[in-house]
């Protein structure tokens, strides 16, 4: 497939069929991501201290969550908005049904049905997914062609297109604006700039619609491009977000607050975040420090209570949590679940999580054997842990967590002999779970 810079489309020649040539600017004060002077408006405290009094009430009766994880029955493709342009406060705003789930390597079609993308060993990214919104078969693999130096991930955009994101084998930051299957014409992969990039970019709508797009470079340096209006296909420039350097992929995330915010490994073991200061707002906070350290970038998701969770892998393989306390970047320190393990209770990579119809966070990690183990949220409060549950499997990469149209949970992975694999739950929140699947095909690469 050609592959194109935004910049050809825009005013360039696209028939040259030649990709625009790109550099990084030196990193300086005037590209990184503004940081406003550090204080909190009287009128936030106010507002803060009232929410905090209705809190009670909401952990007595938990609210129902929004987008893919919603209870309703689904009545529009996923991530579907109002249209670019509506109405939104200068500087800031909140888009009604914007797309509150990040990129990942399987999310739903304009159809509902799981759709997985994935780096082929021939170095370019494919594509599969369901054969329907509740079926198990797949329709085999479509190349997408680009260039996979790193592994893909796919998002719905606000015209409720499906685009995909991944670092070019040069160490550019590609996408291709429409993937979905149901397309009546295929996209073109572009090149949205970048220099010796590294490693599977982070990607999520912010709540104005605008895609966000985080990536590290080989330096460890974190670089961002966003949408400038959402759905119009026009991006900024990358730029330094002002993180020290990481040693892994960032990782982002959607708050309570409507906010985006950016979770960056360093090569200390700190995981450092930053947030926008209002919701599709320009200005981010400061890097702020969770206190300890790990070894992965860490899994996200919201909880019952509209808290952001984390959970990570120490440098042993041992599993760490940390908790959203509120507003601003505060967190709990790492702490480990030793108390209530069983089984390998060490873990070879980054585990996976989501919530299940319940309501319930269930977390997935693979062992060095290739068996993957399952814990999920119990107790009072759902303060407490399972003990681990040995699900099986010759995984070799945990690729993605998600559930599909009925709420069943289901597990992705790619097998030791490169093809695409998945386990799931018989009923929504409900076990038994399936075997292994061995019909899915594919020559994946991993690592």
């Amino acid at each position: 497939m050609p592959l194109y810079s935004v910049n050809d489309l825009a005013g360039g020649n696209p028939g040259e069929n030649r990709p625009t040539p790109r550099t990084l600017p030196e990193p300086d004060e005037s590209r990184t991501m503004p940081i406003p002077r550090i204080g909190r408006r009287k009128a936030e405290r106010r507002r803060l201290l009232l929410l905090g009094s209705v809190g009670a009430l909401l952990v007595a009766a938990p609210i129902a969550l929004i987008g893919f994880f919603d209870d309703q029955e689904p009545i529009a493709a996923p991530g579907s908005v109002s249209p670019p342009g509506s109405s939104v406060p200068a500087g800031g705003g909140v888009m009604n049904g914007y797309s509150k789930e990040p990129a990942s390597r399987v999310v739903p079609d304009s159809g509902w049905r799981l759709t997985h993308v994935a780096r082929s060993k021939a170095g370019t990214v494919v594509r599969t997914h369901h054969s329907g919104k509740i079926e198990d078969t797949t329709t085999g693999w479509v190349d997408l062609g680009g260039s996979a130096g790193g592994d893909p991930v796919a998002l719905t955009d606000v015209q409720g297109r499906m685009a995909a994101f991944v670092v070019s084998t040069e160490g550019v930051l590609t996408y291709d604006p429409q993937i979905d299957p149901d397309a009546e014409q295929p996209g073109t992969w572009l090149e949205l700039g970048g220099r010796d990039l590294v490693g599977t970019p982070a990607v999520a709508q912010d709540s104005l619609g605008r895609m966000f797009a985080f990536v590290r470079s080989a330096d460890g340096t974190v670089w961002e491009t966003h949408e400038t209006t959402a759905g119009t296909g026009a991006w900024s420039g990358l730029q330094d977000t002002g993180v020290p350097p990481v040693q892994d992929d960032p990782v982002v995330h959607i708050n309570a607050q409507d906010e985006l915010t950016l979770f960056a490994l360093g090569t200390d073991g700190v995981l450092r975040t930053r947030s926008q200061h209002q919701p599709g707002g320009d200005t981010w906070s400061p890097p702020r420090a969770i206190h300890g350290t790990v070894g992965t970038s860490p899994a996200v998701a919201i909880d019952f209570q509209d808290r952001l969770q984390l959970f990570a892998l120490d440098p042993s393989g041992e599993v760490r949590q940390s908790t959203e306390l509120g507003p601003y970047d505060r967190w709990t320190d790492w702490r480990g679940w030793e108390s209530w393990r069983t089984g390998p209770a060490l873990f070879a990579e980054r585990p996976g999580v989501a919530m299940d119809a319940k309501g319930s966070l269930v977390v997935f990690a693979r062992d060095a054997g290739g068996a993957v183990h399952e814990s999920f949220q119990s107790g009072p409060g759902r303060t407490g842990w399972k003990e681990w549950k040995d699900r099986g499997g010759d995984v070799v990469e945990l690729t993605a967590v998600a559930r599909d149209f009925s709420k069943r949970l289901c597990v992705y992975g790619i097998g030791s002999d490169g093809s695409l694999t998945r386990i799931r739950q018989s009923g929504p929140a409900a076990g038994p779970w399936t075997s292994w699947a061995t019909d899915l095909a594919g020559d994946l690469a991993t690592g």
